[in-house]
């Protein structure tokens, strides 16, 4: 037997449905939100909540320099945790998340925000994927709350809405673009190319490696310690370079 549909239920039915919007507009936010059962909290990783964001991040390891990491479609971030730790290893504050309602550089420029409060001189925006082109609008968008960018794959075009092109013109601190040669999403390491050609930013690098991974794979390939090791002292270089 069917049973009636209340007004109640109705609404609640048409809340689930609605789609969510990437960046820079009002999304529905949880209160309160479990972190990944790879994270254990301990001396060096702590989970700190962001009220702007409605949901708890992580914060591995500890320093003046921050990075900010932002996930590809459909990953979370435990896919990080390979790089992150390698940061913090250098005297790196890391944050990684999980996305609330969607792709957005607004999470990542609250996050900022609140690193900056709490002592962080120097931020660092990474982002793999979609993540890339979150990362890039974020800071093309607020300039001064980043000091260097990097990207894993980072496409061109994609399906989050984001003006990733434009972004990396538009960048005002200097970024690293990592790809693979073989990676389809970004036109066979292509698209890594033209974002490359496209920053004018000075200090900018572009790492192309033999493979086809894309995004947060990179960091599980054979040339996974590589791409650390260079992001890791791009990072750590360009705080640097910025505190002077």
């Amino acid at each position: 037997m069917l049973r009636p549909i209340t007004i109640a239920t109705a609404l609640v039915l048409l809340a689930a449905g609605c789609g969510t919007k990437p960046s820079s507009q009002t999304r529905p936010r949880a209160t309160t939100s479990p972190v990944e059962s790879c994270i254990e909290p301990g001396p060096d990783i702590r989970i700190m909540q962001v009220a702007a964001i409605g949901a708890p991040v992580v914060v591995i390891g500890s320093g003046t320099n921050g990075a900010i990491m932002a996930n590809q479609d459909a990953g979370n971030l435990c896919e990080w945790l390979p790089l992150a730790h390698g940061l913090a290893r250098a005297g790196i504050r890391v944050v990684v998340f999980d996305y609330v309602g969607g792709p957005s550089d607004d999470d990542v420029l609250a996050i900022a925000r609140q690193l900056r409060g709490q002592g962080v001189r120097r931020v660092a925006f990474v982002g793999a994927s979609t993540g890339g082109r979150v990362v890039l609008h974020a800071a093309a968008r607020a300039p001064r709350q980043v000091d260097a960018v990097v990207t894993l794959s980072a496409e061109r075009t994609g399906r989050s809405g984001f003006p990733t092109l434009a972004d990396a013109r538009r960048l005002r601190s200097p970024a690293l673009y990592v790809g693979t040669t073989e990676d389809g999403y970004t036109t066979f390491g292509a698209e890594t190319r033209t974002l490359f050609r496209a920053t004018r930013t000075a200090g900018s690098r572009m790492l192309l490696i033999p493979g086809s991974e894309h995004g947060t794979d990179i960091l599980k390939s054979s040339n996974a310690q590589r791409v650390i090791r260079a992001v890791t002292t791009f990072v750590r270089t360009q705080g640097q370079r910025r505190s002077r």
